[in-house]
């Protein structure tokens, strides 16, 4: 679950979750440092699901991450089975999608 969370964090973001100039600094990232989705502007428009499912799949501690049936089973993930909307940013769904917004960031 860790790694798809890292996956996930990097597709509604469009940054990494954890950085360094090593592999060391990388770990040590990883270790010291506190995820603040909810407060971060490059999820302001993720919804609170995806927020939440983020959160429980990148937490540190593997014994209080969500597995991967409590993934699927998430209410983020059952918006795929309902044909709900990922995100809160309408102009998303209304110019170029998700990788109109991945231009956006990278530009």
């Amino acid at each position: 679950m860790w790694s798809l969370g890292i996956v996930f964090y990097v597709c509604l973001s469009g940054k990494l979750p954890f950085t360094g100039e090593s592999t060391d600094q990388i770990f040590e990232t990883v270790i010291k440092k506190d995820l603040l989705i909810y407060d971060d502007p490059d999820f302001a428009h993720v919804s609170d699901e995806g927020k939440h499912l983020l959160e429980q799949m990148l937490r540190k501690n593997p014994r209080k991450r969500i597995s991967s049936k409590e993934a699927l089973a998430h209410p983020w993930m059952q918006l795929f089975k309902e044909g709900g909307r990922f995100y809160q940013d309408e102009d998303i769904y209304e110019n170029e999608g998700i990788s109109g917004l991945i231009k956006q960031k990278l530009s």
